[in-house]
């Protein structure tokens, strides 16, 4: 993950246009948007579930996003 990631979870950012949380996957060097998010858990919901569909290699032990579903209480 990147110093300067404010989120806390790889593939999520604040997006300053919109106002909203913003999750993407970058895959063979092609970013794809996943959406915009009212709120940084649902961002990271999206990405993690992404992760999953996309067979990320130990996204089960290593996924930034499952941990901040976890801290937050959040159900996987």
């Amino acid at each position: 993950m990147r110093k300067d990631n404010r989120s806390g979870v790889k593939g999520v950012y604040w997006d300053k246009t919109t106002g909203r949380w913003a999750a993407y996957v970058r895959v063979g060097g092609v970013m794809s948007n996943l959406g915009r998010f009212d709120n940084l858990l649902e961002a990271a919901y999206t990405r993690y579930a992404a992760e999953q569909c996309l067979g990320f290699q130990d996204c089960d032990k290593n996924s930034s996003a499952k941990k901040y579903i976890k801290e937050q209480g959040g159900k996987i």
